[in-house]
């Protein structure tokens, strides 16, 4: 007695060698719960405890928990519901000083028991004949009175020493934040249920838990409609992150070298908002490598559009129906992206909201922005460019402002003016047009221009010089017969050719997913693949396959376009097309090649030389190289018009840089007109 637990191992051993009856002695390694703040091992007695009868109501709360939406949903009939239909009568009771005093008090002689519970401070004064103005230990603990049940006069009612779990308290929230009932009733019942919560996975049996058995018993409602469960961020080692152990990035430091929304994107944009965990190392390379997806294209599609706009003096205004087909398609994914931002957030669905968000910035960007690039040089062409562009940017900063706070207040002031994007309404994106067949069609032609780009890579082909044809064969490619001018200058080709029959191009191959089908299928596997290498299956109507006798789900089979031998082209990633590519050179078509990255020569000269984007410019230039001066020549008018020449000449014996081009190399000097 009075002896430490851990300590007393070693005597009671002795005292038991004393008396003769030691059976066995041993150690052994193994775990051992400690306290996760001081990392002290943790001592368990059973005591006696005041209890919530939780398992009269334990189904009640089972049936209420399914008008709550999960995020993600599988917690709500998985890790939740398990929980509440195993559900536990639930101890509420703590022996500490500190912490809300149970209002209880009890006879202190068991001859005449009494207990009396107290909801007010009006039934406590009533009783006790004093004021209360402090429930705190010691002060609560003062409050004694005869027992009303003892003839005798002398036993007494005296409060129970223990508090409440803090957890009890973590239930009670919803009202007791308002002091409800005694206060605020009619707020109280048109805010509750809340709209929704967020708390990390565990809280399934904690806090999630504790609301759910006050909520069922006090109002029998739910307590939420929505729950956003995370997960837990940790460091490289798979360790929680920890005040004490200091295993993460400094805030600060992140604050100050990639900003707040960065560390903001990096968190909602990640799985732990599915109830995944995400790991983060201390230098914080995840964070950045995290904000290139959305920051940086975001803020490049906006210092872009600035740096055109101060160029020529503009004050852009909005537009919803603008006439060219690329501003009529970044204005419809422009809807898309507002219906879908406002469907997910609406759920709570932050990281689908998130993907969208870095899908769109893709097209804006390396589509919409780079294909108008030269309207915005011309300012009686690209009026509606800046305008379009303008309003993008502007309904991006208000529906990103949830997701990017300071960067879209930022964008948002320096684009109007005006004070706040957080004091404005949500973007209604029925104001925009929608043009689904656009849509479809446009996006079959980045799909396109996509594989096309990505055969040129396998074949080493760069993307500046121009082959002799493309050829595009799948359902319904006739009708992109619009877009010819399009494609061509984006994939740099001379001629585009559609073709319906894809089978002249490619094999329909058939791909089984071998541990999907197996697990349900396994004594016909054999069969299965062997038929999966003949024609020997069948595609049906509802999206099922037909093969050897069975009937494979969608989710268990592919079918693949794989291209025939002496083909250079590749399937489109949905396989309803494929395309080829003529990858014959041609000396015409290499020396236009030269010209073009001449081209991009000078635009690396000029930003380098920081000429504004509007300034014309003469170029003087000379080259040892037969060829390379036979391309310059020959696409002269081409080259002037991209890099805003007004003189264009070759000069002999002139000096300046010298870059290579093509095979060759070419000496060159730019200025100012």
């Amino acid at each position: 007695e009075g002896m430490l637990v851990f300590d007393a191992n070693k005597p009671i051993v002795q005292e038991l060698k004393k008396r003769g009856v030691l059976v066995k002695q041993e150690q052994y390694r193994h775990n051992y719960p400690h306290c996760w703040r001081t990392d002290e091992p943790l001592i368990y007695r059973a005591m006696n405890s005041w209890f919530v009868k939780v398992s009269d109501f334990k189904d009640r709360m089972v049936e209420l928990n399914q008008q709550i939406t999960w995020m993600p949903e599988h917690v709500k009939n998985g890790a939740f519901g398990k929980w509440l239909e195993n559900a536990r009568d639930w101890s509420i009771s703590r022996q500490r000083f500190w912490g809300t005093p149970i209002p209880v008090w009890k006879s202190d002689d068991p001859k005449y028991p009494r207990v009396d519970v107290y909801g007010s401070l009006a039934e406590l004064e009533a009783d006790f004949g004093v004021k209360v103005d402090n429930l705190h230990r010691p002060f609560i603990d003062e409050l004694t009175r005869p027992n009303p049940d003892d003839p005798t006069g002398q036993s007494m009612m005296r409060r129970v020493e223990d508090v409440f779990d803090c957890w009890f308290e973590s239930g009670s929230m919803p009202f007791a934040q308002v002091h409800y009932p005694f206060e605020n009733k009619e707020w109280f019942d048109n805010h509750f249920p809340a709209d929704f919560i967020v708390e990390y996975l565990a809280q399934t049996r904690g806090w999630f838990y504790t609301l759910m058995v006050m909520a069922t018993s006090l109002f029998d409602r739910p307590p939420f409609k929505t729950c956003l469960c995370h997960g837990v961020v940790l460091d490289e080692n798979q360790q929680k992150l920890s005040k004490r152990l200091r295993n993460y990035p400094s805030p600060d430091e992140i604050y100050s070298t990639l900003g707040a929304d960065a560390l903001r994107w990096f968190l909602v944009a990640s799985p732990i908002l599915r109830g995944g965990n995400l790991s983060i190392d201390r230098e914080g390379k995840e964070i950045a490598k995290s904000s290139r997806k959305a920051l940086i294209p975001l803020w490049n599609a906006f210092h872009f559009f600035t740096l055109y706009a101060n160029a020529e003096g503009l004050k852009a205004q909005e537009i919803t129906e603008p006439k060219d087909v690329l501003d009529r398609y970044i204005m419809a994914k422009l809807r898309d992206l507002v219906a879908s931002l406002t469907q997910k957030m609406d759920e709570c669905d932050i990281v689908s909201s998130c993907a969208d968000v870095t899908d769109f910035l893709e097209i804006l960007n390396n589509w919409y922005i780079r294909r108008s690039r030269a309207r915005f040089w011309n300012l009686d062409q690209g009026r509606d460019a800046f305008d379009v562009l303008y309003t993008v940017l502007l309904t991006l900063s208000k529906v990103l402002a949830p997701l990017l706070p300071l960067t879209c207040e930022y964008m948002y002031r320096g684009l109007t003016g005006e004070e706040s994007v957080h004091l404005t309404d949500w973007v209604d994106a029925s104001i925009f047009k929608a043009e689904d067949q656009l849509v479809k069609d446009m996006d079959f032609v980045r799909a396109i221009c996509s594989t096309a780009k990505a055969i040129r890579e396998e074949h080493k082909l760069r993307n500046r010089l121009p082959l002799a044809s493309l050829t595009v064969a799948g359902n319904h490619a006739e009708r992109l017969t619009d877009y010819v001018e399009l494609i061509k200058d984006e994939v740099n080709v001379k001629e585009i050719v559609f073709g319906e029959n894809v089978s002249e191009l490619a094999n329909n191959m058939l791909y089984i997913v071998t541990p999907l089908v197996g697990k349900r299928l396994g004594k016909y596997m054999k069969d299965i693949l062997a038929a999966s290498k003949t024609d020997a299956w069948e595609k049906n109507a509802d999206g099922t396959l037909s093969i050897a006798g069975q009937t494979l789900n969608p989710e268990e089979f592919e079918l693949r376009l794989v291209l025939k031998e002496g083909n250079a082209g590749m399937a489109l990633p949905d396989n309803t097309a494929v395309v080829v590519l003529d990858v014959t050179m041609r000396p015409e078509l290499e020396r236009e090649g030269i010209a073009r990255d001449f081209v991009r020569v000078i635009q690396a000269k000029r930003k380098d030389s920081d000429f504004d984007v509007s300034d014309r410019i003469e170029v003087a230039y000379s080259s040892d190289d037969k060829t390379v001066l036979e391309a310059l020549a020959e696409n002269k008018a081409y080259v002037s018009d991209q890099v805003l020449a007004v003189v264009f000449d070759e000069k002999t014996g002139i000096t300046g840089d010298t870059e290579e081009v093509g095979n060759g190399k070419v000496t060159f000097m730019i200025k100012k007109a």
